[in-house]
């Protein structure tokens, strides 16, 4: 007769060991946010600011094609031209909303802050 192997009752983690490595994930998620917060608003300061030059090479041709002063004041209707100044309405990636202004002057993100036109 042979003799089959015993099971050992004891396989598996002990609780010190699951809360060790709980522990270290721990850790290592508090080092990884910051810096995940960090990049994604890096990403929506450069996208408002891509959008912001956007806009105001669309005031500029629009102020060349229609033979306007410098103080002229053009609204989205006149920009939001599909196949001439730009294809949609732009949308800040961080929620806020844009002012054109006159041509004079750069166009202005509602946020503030990092979101100017450069």
């Amino acid at each position: 007769m042979t003799r089959r192997p015993v099971r050992s009752l004891r396989s598996g983690f002990t609780l010190v060991e699951v809360l060790i490595v709980v522990l270290i994930m721990g850790m290592l998620l508090s080092v990884a946010m910051p810096q995940f917060i960090r990049a994604r608003e890096n990403s929506s300061n450069t996208g408002c600011q891509f959008n912001l030059r956007e806009l105001q090479g669309a005031k500029e041709r629009w102020a060349m094609d229609n033979n306007r002063p410098a103080d002229a004041t053009p609204v989205m209707s006149d920009l939001v031209v599909p196949g001439v100044y730009l294809k949609s309405t732009p949308e800040c990636p961080a929620g806020g909303t844009y002012v054109i202004g006159r041509l004079n002057e750069g166009p202005r993100c509602s946020l503030g802050g990092e979101h100017i036109h450069p």
